[in-house]
C-alpha cells in the first residue's frame, strides 16, 4: 500500500470515529467536538468517513453546512487523489481540440489563398 492510501484510511477512520464520539457527546450533554475540527478533517481527506459517520450516526444531517460542504469536500478529495490523471486528460483533450481547430482554420486559409 502506498502512503497516500494508508493516510486516507487512517484519516477517514478518524473522521468516522469523531462523528460517533460527537453524537454520543451530544446525547449526553458533554463537551462537543468543534465543527471546524470536523470540517478540517473532511477537507484534509476524511470527507468519506465524515459522510459515512453522518449517515450511520444520524449526526449533523439537518445542518445545511454539513449537507452541502461534506459532499463538496468529497469531490475535492477525489479530484486531489486523481489530479494527475485528470490534469493529463484535460491537457491532452485541450491539445487535440486546439490542433483540430488550427488545422481546420489553416485549411480555410489555404482555400482562400487559392481562390
Amino acid at each position: 500500500m502506498t502512503i497516500k492510501i494508508v493516510y486516507l484510511i487512517i484519516i477517514n477512520i478518524l473522521s468516522f470515529s469523531l462523528m460517533g464520539i460527537d453524537k454520543y457527546k451530544a446525547i449526553t450533554n458533554k463537551w462537543r467536538i468543534s465543527e471546524y475540527t470536523l470540517f478540517g478533517l473532511s477537507l484534509l481527506g476524511g470527507s468519506l468517513g465524515t459522510l459515512l459517520g453522518m449517515l450511520t450516526f444520524h449526526h449533523k444531517t439537518k445542518k445545511n453546512s454539513f449537507r452541502i460542504l461534506i459532499p463538496i469536500f468529497l469531490i475535492i478529495n477525489i479530484i486531489m487523489l486523481f489530479w494527475r490523471r485528470i490534469l493529463f486528460f484535460f491537457c491532452v483533450h485541450f491539445i487535440i481540440n486546439k490542433t483540430i481547430i488550427f488545422l481546420f482554420l489553416w485549411k480555410i486559409y489555404i482555400i482562400m489563398l487559392i481562390r
